[in-house]
C-alpha cells in the first residue's frame, strides 16, 4: 500500500494504538490471567485467609520477578531487551514518518500499558516536538 493511500485512511479515521503486553515479548513475560486469578482468589470462600495471603503473595511474586524486576535492571537480559526496544523504535519511526512526512501531521492517540519505563528516552529522540 502506498503511504499516501494509507495516510488518507488514517486522516479519515480515529486511529488509536494500544501497545499491549505481548509487544514486550521476548524481554517481558505477559501477565496471562493474573487479574482473573486474583479476582477468583478474592471470591473463593473455600480457603482460609492464611492460605489466600500465601497464594496472593505467590502471584504477585511472579509478577514482580517477570516484569517489575526486569524493568529495574534491563541488563539482566540485554539482548532480549534490545530486540524489544529496537522493535518499538522501528515502529515509532515508521509511524512518525507517516504522521509528519507530507504536511502538518495527523493527531493520534498512542497509549501503552507496558511496563517498559526505559522506552521514554527513545521516544524523545525520535518524535518531533512542535
Amino acid at each position: 500500500m502506498e503511504i499516501s493511500k494509507l495516510k488518507s485512511y488514517i486522516e479519515s479515521a480515529n486511529i488509536n494504538f494500544l501497545f499491549g503486553s505481548g509487544l514486550a515479548i521476548p524481554f517481558l513475560s505477559t501477565l496471562g490471567d493474573i487479574e482473573t486469578w486474583l479476582t477468583e482468589l478474592a471470591k473463593d470462600k473455600t480457603i482460609s485467609d492464611d492460605v489466600r495471603i500465601v497464594i496472593r503473595a505467590s502471584i504477585y511474586r511472579e509478577y514482580f520477578l517477570k516484569v517489575i524486576l526486569k524493568n529495574a535492571n534491563p541488563a539482566t537480559d540485554i539482548e532480549k531487551y534490545k530486540t524489544v526496544i529496537d522493535g518499538y523504535k522501528n515502529f515509532l519511526m515508521i509511524w512518525n514518518d507517516i504522521n509528519w512526512k507530507e504536511d502538518n501531521g495527523i493527531i493520534t492517540n498512542d497509549y501503552t500499558n507496558n511496563n517498559i519505563i526505559v522506552l521514554t528516552p527513545y521516544l524523545w529522540k525520535i518524535m518531533p516536538i512542535y
